[in-house]
């Protein structure tokens, strides 16, 4: 029997979306950890604020509590930056 026979052609199709999307995630992931030459760089860039990326997925979130865990680190930060002792 043939492969393509032995397995549903739905299933088959699933598999290539799936693993387009890996292969989409994986190069975004790649691209974003790129180092990229800041004097000669001449793409147009928008400045990321820190606290627009509060309580936002990013890429680098593995786990569920990551974002939460990020936000309330980035939160101290602003207040022991401030001066405020906790």
């Amino acid at each position: 029997m043939e492969p393509s026979k032995r397995v549903c052609r739905t299933v088959v199709e699933e598999f290539d979306v799936h693993a387009k999307r890996l292969k989409d995630a994986a190069r975004q992931r790649r691209e974003s950890a790129a180092f990229r030459d800041v004097v000669t760089d001449k793409e147009e860039r928008s400045a990321i604020a820190i606290e627009d990326t509060l309580g936002k997925q990013q890429p680098s979130d593995v786990y569920d509590g990551d974002v939460a865990l990020r936000t309330l680190r980035t939160l101290l930060s602003f207040i022991d930056n401030r001066g405020w002792e906790r």
